[in-house]
Formats: C-alpha cells, sequence, structure tokens
C-alpha cells in the first residue's frame, strides 16, 4: 500500500514536470517571436529614420546649393566689369616735339642729315687687315679734331668680329635739341644694320648698332665733330 503510494507520488511529479516543460517551452517560443517582431520592427524604424534623415539632408543640401547658384548668378549679372568710363583726353600739340624741319627748316635738315648718312656708310665698315681704312676714307666729313682722335685709337678686331659691312641706316633727330644750337651742333642718331664676319670669314651674323654723331660749323660747312657707338642717346 505504501509502495503503491510513493509511485502516484513519482507519477505525479513527472506529470507535473511535463506539464510545466511543455507550458514553458510554449512560452519561450511565444517570447521569442514576440522578441522577434520587435526587433525586426525596431530595425524597419532605424531603418525609414535614416533614410528620412537622408532624405531631408539631400533636400537641404539641394536647397543651399540653389539658393547658392542663385546668388552667384545674381552677383554675375549684377557685376559691370568695375570699369568707369574714362574721358577722352586732348592731346596738346604744342606740347609734343617739333621735328627737325620745323626747327631749322627743311632745306638745312635734307642738307645735314645727308651728311651724316654719308659719313655713316663709309665709317660703319671695317676691315682687321686694314684697320685705319674706313677712318682715312669718310676723313672728308670729320673736322681735323675727330680725325687726328679716331687715327690715334683704331678700332682692334676680334676673332669673331673680324669684317664688318654697312647695309642700311635710319637717321633720326634728337628731341632735346633746340633751334637756337643750331650755329654750335646739331644731333643726329644712326640706326645702322649690317653685317659681322669672323677672322676666317665662315660665319656671318646680322647686326644692329646705334651711333650719335654730332655735326659742327667748320667754317661755312657742317661736319662731323663727334661720334659715338652703342651709348645712351639723347
Amino acid at each position: 500500500m505504501k509502495r503503491k503510494y510513493i509511485v502516484n507520488i513519482f507519477i505525479g511529479i513527472g506529470i507535473v514536470t511535463l506539464v510545466g516543460g511543455y507550458l514553458f517551452g510554449i512560452f519561450s517560443k511565444k517570447s521569442e517571436e514576440d522578441m522577434g517582431l520587435n526587433s525586426e520592427n525596431v530595425q524597419e524604424v532605424v531603418d525609414y529614420t535614416n533614410e528620412s534623415k537622408n532624405d531631408i539632408d539631400k533636400e537641404e543640401n539641394s536647397s543651399l546649393s540653389n539658393e547658392n547658384n542663385s546668388s552667384n548668378e545674381d552677383e554675375i549679372n549684377d557685376f559691370d566689369g568695375g570699369l568707369e568710363d574714362v574721358p577722352e583726353q586732348e592731346v596738346d600739340e604744342s606740347q609734343l616735339p617739333k621735328s627737325y624741319e620745323e626747327k631749322i627748316g627743311k632745306e638745312l635738315t635734307k642738307k645735314t642729315s645727308k651728311i651724316v648718312y654719308d659719313f655713316i656708310k663709309i665709317y660703319h665698315n671695317y676691315n682687321g687687315d686694314d684697320a685705319s681704312k674706313y677712318i682715312e676714307e669718310s676723313k672728308k666729313y670729320m673736322t681735323d679734331d675727330l680725325y687726328y682722335s679716331l687715327i690715334e685709337d683704331v678700332e682692334r678686331p676680334t676673332h669673331m668680329e673680324y669684317y664688318r659691312e654697312f647695309v642700311s641706316a635710319e637717321i633720326s633727330g634728337s628731341n632735346d635739341f633746340k633751334a637756337e644750337h643750331v650755329d654750335e651742333a646739331i644731333p643726329y642718331i644712326a640706326h645702322v644694320k649690317g653685317k659681322v664676319t669672323d677672322v676666317l670669314e665662315e660665319e656671318t651674323k646680322d647686326t644692329t648698332d646705334i651711333y650719335i654723331i654730332i655735326l659742327v660749323k667748320d667754317g661755312d660747312e657742317y661736319k662731323v665733330g663727334e661720334v659715338q657707338k652703342n651709348v645712351p642717346f639723347y
């Protein structure tokens, strides 16, 4: 009788255990499902929130960009270059330098400029084998003082510039020359184009030289009283 009672107790405990385990399993499964649903719902909310935030940021950036572009376009359209109309200034012709023809007359200008041209056409040439040749040949255009000065200090040839040849010349006057000095001196500027050749006559190159030539009264005629090469001119 006692033994049967103990067996019934164990059976009761087993049934309770089974029923409890079953119920626990059901509630556990339901709890997991609820948690899963809650997790999915939370994830969806997070995704939706991020998506909304991105869209909002894009809209704000787009709006700011449009405002900036509109502002820049307005600034460009309103910009007139910042330049003001510069009024034309009248030129006072009395302040312009006068030509030699206006200063000393057409006839004297023509005569004296021809002396300069004829002189430099000969004087510019050079031959290293006979260094004083063209000084002698242009002597008739010089004063005696200039001739003796040049003949005492004859130019020396170099290896690369042993021969020099006259090609052409442009003769112009000095803006600083005043008509009242016409009986003292008349300055001219000669831009001379030429060619130089080396001592072996293997290489020739073009050159441009500038001469200051001062004409002075020598008796009743004008002669070259001073000549300088490649120095700052008037």
